[in-house]
């Protein structure tokens, strides 16, 4: 659910994994303690290669550390999405940048980060460094995989049937 465009001055009090941390937020109605959800990526989750030093590099750039977070929306767990920089350094970016998370596909708007990702992977960095670095692809981007794979062997299943004109009940007559 969008919600207007909103730059909050916070404080990192806590980091929950790589691409979710908790802010104490200055509100038109006081101070509010927010789960803010990092925009545009994700990260490997607790228990998942790299997902301990995605979540230490997030504490490290921003744990107590005063944040703009620039609200975008909210998620299903209620969290804000939110674009966040810490001490004048966009925390997306710099996760990106470091190998400690991916370009979200389904929901990135900002494209460079892509060139970003890039670099890193190139040069190796952090998750970069696994063969298989999809093998540790956080739970929604998985899941958004296996969707769209589903959807593409359906439209070919339904463009076969189409090919041939028969509905399955013609096929079964001998027609």
């Amino acid at each position: 659910m969008p919600i207007a465009a909103l730059t909050l001055a916070c404080m990192i009090v806590a980091i929950t994994d790589g691409d979710t941390l908790t802010a104490r937020c200055k509100t038109s109605v006081g101070l509010e303690i927010m789960s803010v959800r990092l925009a545009e990526i994700d990260a490997p989750e607790r228990g998942q290669a790299f997902g301990a030093r995605s979540r230490q590099r997030l504490a490290e750039l921003c744990f107590g550390k005063h944040a703009e977070v620039a609200a975008q929306t909210k998620d299903r767990y209620h969290r804000t999405v939110a674009r966040v920089s810490c001490d004048g350094e966009d925390a997306s970016t710099e996760l990106v940048r470091s190998g400690m998370a991916w370009v979200f596909d389904r929901y990135v708007t900002d494209r460079s980060l892509y060139t970003i990702q890039e670099e890193a992977r190139s040069a190796g960095r952090g998750l970069w460094t696994d063969p298989s670095p999809g093998a540790t692809m956080g739970v929604a981007q998985s899941e958004a995989v296996s969707a769209a794979l589903v959807r593409r062997c359906t439209a070919d299943v339904v463009a076969r049937r189409a090919d041939l004109a028969l509905t399955p009940l013609e096929a079964r007559a001998g027609r």
